[in-house]
């Protein structure tokens, strides 16, 4: 059961939760990545492929 964000719409608070773990996943380290986040990972990819 989704738990409501303070009193907001369901489709709102869909979002934020959606909103939060597309940061939370995109800053956090992982171990298969070298235990960096994917955005460090992609950069420091990118320019070694360069």
């Amino acid at each position: 059961m989704l738990l409501f964000l303070g009193g907001l719409p369901q489709e709102a608070a869909k979002l934020s939760v959606i909103d939060y773990l597309a940061f939370y996943n995109g800053r956090r380290s992982h171990s298969t990545l070298g235990y960096q986040s994917p955005i460090e990972f992609e950069r420091e990819f990118s320019r070694d492929a360069a």
